[in-house]
């Protein structure tokens, strides 16, 4: 109960009436203290770090103006919010207000939004992208999508609606948006930036890793003892079935195979 309180900011006062700065401030600390704990969970924060840690990676000079938010002596300003967030992957809103998911999450069932994941700027050259593929149950085939940048920044994507990644007897795969979304990865991206995986269901809890992105870090899902690396993107790009059972894919495989990759960028030297 006590870990719903801080992830909704929601400090237990009773019929105590709190004061609206007062009750924003605690709130705030509240969600501060859930993302250094879910952070340390995620595997981003040694287990003995404390707040000092996020400080530094905000770069502040000290602690003390984040422990102060913590303990809701000291408002959170919106440039400290802006910074945390840039750092470590999370939501400034999210941590200033609490609407939508600690983590952000792309969806990439809006073609709107393959530009801002997959060509983030002139650096675009910089990320590496792993695409794990959900196998199993009422989940089977959705597509979740993670970022990578050389400094170790990841950020989240996921494809439910727009097509799912099964043979095409099954949840009436919608081929057109499919060949769409792969020419396109195939057309902005060099093959050495591009990655695949499965997560393999868990019978006990079907529903877990598909509404699990927002809720943890990015890196968290590369650590996954479900997760292994599998070469189905590599096949899909070059024409060849993903899977042996994917029948009802082939004519376009073959013109996803006629699409060149992104020529590699000449260097400078």
């Amino acid at each position: 109960m006590r870990l719903v309180h801080l992830y909704n900011g929601q400090p237990d006062h009773g019929d105590e009436v709190v004061p609206a700065r007062m009750r924003w401030r605690k709130e705030v600390g509240g969600r501060l203290t859930w993302i250094w704990q879910r952070l340390t969970e995620d595997g981003l924060l040694p287990g003995d770090s404390g707040l000092a840690h996020l400080a530094r990676c905000a770069g502040e000079k000290t602690a003390g103006p984040l422990l102060d938010c913590q303990e809701g002596r000291s408002d959170m300003d919106f440039g400290l919010a802006d910074r945390l967030a840039a750092s470590l992957d999370i939501r400034a809103d999210w941590l200033l207000c609490g609407t939508g998911t600690p983590f952000p999450v792309a969806d990439l069932g809006q073609i709107s939004a393959w530009d801002d994941f997959f060509i983030p700027g002139s650096a675009a050259g910089e990320y590496t992208y792993e695409l794990m593929r959900v196998n199993g149950l009422e989940n089977d085939g959705v597509l979740l999508c993670f970022r990578c940048k050389g400094d170790g920044h990841m950020a989240s994507g996921k494809i439910n609606d727009l097509f799912r990644l099964t043979p095409t007897s099954e949840y009436g795969v919608n081929l057109s948006s499919f060949l769409q979304f792969f020419v396109y990865l195939k057309s902005h991206l060099q093959p050495h930036q591009l990655y695949s995986s499965e997560y393999v269901i868990n019978v006990h809890s079907p529903d877990f890793i598909v509404s699990s992105p927002g809720q943890h870090h990015p890196y968290w899902f590369t650590q996954l003892r479900r997760r292994c690396p599998a070469p189905w993107l590599e096949h899909l790009l070059n024409g060849r079935r993903p899977f042996p059972e994917f029948g009802g894919y082939d004519d376009c495989l073959s013109e996803i195979a006629a699409v060149p990759f992104l020529p590699a960028i000449p260097s400078s030297a």
